[in-house]
């Protein structure tokens, strides 16, 4: 899922540095394609473009380049710092780096950094399911089931399509002991398609906690 969020940043980071910045959006182009093949040469030479971007695009692509290297902390950082830079950028761009930005934090262990970057990103789209399920992932990592609850039940209201929060909101219902909604909401995503090792799992957990052994 955070791989395809990439992508769809990189072809909307290119058609708005088309738009604003012809130049920039070649040099952009290399460095994405270099962070694919070489991320530590694709690091080096976004830093060199750093110091005179405009667009936030050598900050987006040393995000990707750290990305591959499986550095998420200071990948989460460079999200953000091309959508605090960047100029000539609309609010779904920002939205966007917001977003990689929190899933990075996620990738990183980093609950309270991943809230508050989905929270800069609900600040451009507050009805946002994707960005309202990642805060919700990011609560749940600092123990907060009950808040993580209240953005997972609001994702499902926006988007009722997506497995992914209803595997999200059983987990959450197990912790906080609603185990009748968690057994029907994990029945759902399974009807869904989700993959299922990770629904068995936690169905398992479910029915031990029901203290159904055999169903476990």
């Amino acid at each position: 899922m955070f791989k395809n969020q990439l992508l769809s940043a990189v072809l909307i980071f290119c058609c708005a540095l088309l738009q604003a910045v012809p130049a920039r959006a070649d040099m952009y182009q290399r460095c994405v394609t270099l962070s694919e093949q070489d991320p530590d040469a694709a690091f080096d030479l976004a830093l060199e473009w750093e110091a005179s971007d405009l667009t936030g695009g050598a900050f987006h692509c040393a995000g990707l380049a750290l990305t591959a290297l499986g550095l998420f902390d200071a990948a989460a950082e460079r999200f953000q710092q091309a959508a605090h830079h960047g100029q000539n950028m609309n609010d779904v761009q920002r939205a966007m780096l917001y977003q990689q930005s929190g899933e990075a934090w996620l990738l990183a262990g980093r609950g309270d950094e991943a809230v508050a970057a989905f929270s800069q990103a609900l600040g451009f789209a507050p009805q946002d399911p994707s960005y309202l399920y990642g805060r919700a992932r990011g609560l749940e990592l600092i123990e907060k089931p009950d808040e993580a609850l209240v953005d997972v039940n609001a994702a499902i209201t926006f988007d009722p399509t997506n497995s992914l929060p209803y595997l999200l909101r059983a987990r959450l219902q197990r912790q906080v002991g609603q185990l009748h909604e968690a057994a029907r909401d994990i029945e759902t995503a399974i009807a869904m398609g989700i993959d299922m090792v990770p629904a068995q799992l936690e169905r398992g957990l479910i029915r031990f906690e029901q203290d159904d052994s055999e169903g476990a």
